[in-house]
């Protein structure tokens, strides 16, 4: 692995030659011309890769209204038109299955059932708040188009339901509003069909997506719940938690793990997606980071520098902002990967039909994390053939003196 930094100085009018900014990151190589190359493992690595379709809900539940459905604001519709975040995740994996079909068989949507309902809502016909009244919804075109895309890319594919509207099961586990988890975890009543009959999580992605999704599968925001909503959990089905690996101490063995009766783990790889968060946690908050760059450079590093015979579960930011560009090479390093034998696909699926091993009894879990805020731009990650980071981040920032222009040479 290589320490790479650029610097880029410039001379701002009537000044000296600054620094305007810099980028730091790792850049590890596997191999190089002429030179020896980092072999494949014997036994690839297994890889899975969870795909968030996520967001925050937009839908104004009104119960004298049986018109058109209302949302507070009309800013999904820019988030699933060209160049929205919904939108380039979804056609960021479009035409990447294309090119190549087998990619796809290592990933498994994530997908919020509030946001199909809505956005299906909004394909015939919306109105949107606006000051003291309503406007006609501007997206029933876009909502369309992208629900007809993730149906395409979906087919045959895995697909887990998040809780309704993503909810936080640990705040209601606290609230002591079972109930309410029941519901969000799928009991029947959650939404209703067109004649009035209750529907769970299972049947809103069965209708909107035509496809059967896998049950039972719980991804906690921060990567960990807390014992009082592992109980709670344990109480209404089997379940299974997609675990920060870093917060399963003492765990060995092969996944899934077995937590306490009718719940269990399966860890996804911590490194990875704290290298995918967009927050850089420095003091200097004008510090942005080049997550996916972040991100790549972990990924190969547990494939390749580091394989591991363990599969590598992937686990980005549930409401992941990343350009078009940053996820087309994200995912051609997922390709790339495959096809020199560093790893293969490993789909949620398989990798939960496995046999459970049990955790000893002293393990324990942290309180769970709220969901991070919507990230700011950065730059966008190096098309680099590989790169890794362990705990490195890269991070650009710029300084320019409000009075003066920089002319950069």
């Amino acid at each position: 692995m290589y320490p790479l930094a650029l610097n880029l100085n410039g001379v701002p009018d009537f000044g000296t030659t600054e620094r305007l900014g810099s980028l730091s990151t790792l850049l590890p190589v596997l191999s190089v011309p002429g030179g020896p190359a980092v072999d494949p493992p014997a036994t690839p690595t297994p890889l899975t890769v969870i795909w968030p379709l996520v967001d925050r809900p937009h839908r104004v539940e009104s119960p004298l209204s049986s018109g058109p459905a209302l949302l507070a604001d009309d800013s999904l519709a820019s988030s699933l038109a060209v160049g929205g975040r919904l939108y380039t995740l979804l056609d960021a994996v479009r035409s990447a299955a294309e090119t190549d079909p087998t990619l796809v068989r290592s990933l498994c949507f994530a997908v919020d059932p509030d946001l199909l309902t809505t956005v299906a809502a909004m394909a015939e016909g919306y109105q949107v708040r606006s000051g003291d009244g309503v406007i006609e919804g501007r997206g029933a075109t876009t909502a369309e188009l992208w629900l007809t895309t993730l149906r395409e890319v979906a087919q045959g594919q895995c697909v887990i339901p998040l809780p309704f509207a993503d909810a936080d099961l640990a705040a209601l586990s606290r609230a002591d509003t079972v109930a309410l988890q029941t519901l969000a975890l799928g009991g029947p009543g959650i939404t209703y069909d067109e004649d009035d009959e209750p529907r769970t999580t299972t049947d809103i992605v069965e209708s909107v997506l035509g496809v059967t999704p896998v049950d039972g599968v719980v991804w906690p925001a921060g990567g960990t719940l807390d014992q009082r909503t592992l109980a709670d959990l344990a109480a209404l089905r089997e379940t299974t938690v997609l675990a920060d690996n870093t917060r399963l101490s003492g765990a060995t063995g092969s996944a899934p793990f077995d937590l306490a009766a009718n719940v269990r783990a399966v860890p996804y790889d911590g490194l990875v997606a704290q290298s995918l968060e967009p927050t850089l946690r420095v003091a200097d908050g004008s510090v942005a980071t080049s997550s996916v760059q972040n991100g790549l450079s972990a990924l190969v590093y547990r494939g390749g520098i580091a394989a591991t015979p363990e599969p590598v579960v992937v686990a980005p930011p549930r409401r992941w902002s990343a350009d078009q560009d940053d996820l087309t090479v994200f995912l051609d390093t997922v390709r790339s990967l495959t096809a020199q034998g560093y790893t293969r696909p490993l789909s949620l699926p398989a990798l939960l039909a496995g046999s459970p091993t049990a955790l000893p009894p002293a393990w324990t879990t942290a309180p769970a994390t709220p969901p991070p805020r919507s990230p700011r731009p950065r730059p966008r990650a190096s098309p680099a053939p590989t790169a890794c980071s362990a705990s490195w981040s890269t991070r650009c920032c710029s300084r320019t003196p409000p009075t003066r222009s920089p002319r950069p040479r």
